[in-house]
């Protein structure tokens, strides 16, 4: 196999390294002192296949490769009719006054790579978002 796949943003790693990671991790020795075990849940849409031989680690990759620490889009943004949104588009709580969230759950959809550098945007723009609104209402005297 001679495949390369993204994994984190930029990086590729070869597939033949990958489907060796679980093995190599059960030789680590502090493995064996913790106790540590590999999840044998079968992935979904690999449970024809042996648990643990490459062509399973292989499906495995190419089936649940995700965002996994990097959670996000509990908090969708998204119009006041969509039944899954909680902010609009200027990160306003639906029906709460003066919350915002300006954080990755807000994402609608989660990004493959990491979430970092688009919750820094999306912190960015919530803090322009803010600072206009206190600038409009101090000159008008409106209170928000």
């Amino acid at each position: 196999m001679s495949c390369w796949l993204p994994i984190c943003g930029s990086c590729l790693f070869s597939l033949d390294v990958i489907i060796l990671s679980p093995s190599c991790f059960l030789n680590i020795g502090a493995c064996f002192r913790y106790g540590f075990r590999l999840d044998r849940t079968p992935v979904p849409g690999c449970e024809q296949l042996p648990f643990g031989c490459d062509a399973y680690w292989e499906c495995a990759v190419r089936r649940q490769t995700g965002a996994e620490n990097h959670q996000a889009g509990s908090c969708k943004m998204g119009p006041p009719d969509d039944p899954g949104a909680v902010v609009d588009s200027e990160l306003r709580v639906h029906g709460i006054d003066r919350l915002r969230v300006a954080d990755a759950s807000i994402m609608p959809v989660v990004t493959s790579g990491n979430t970092n550098a688009p919750t820094i945007m999306i912190a960015e723009k919530a803090a322009d978002m803010i600072k206009n609104r206190w600038l409009d209402r101090r000159s008008t005297n409106a209170f928000y």
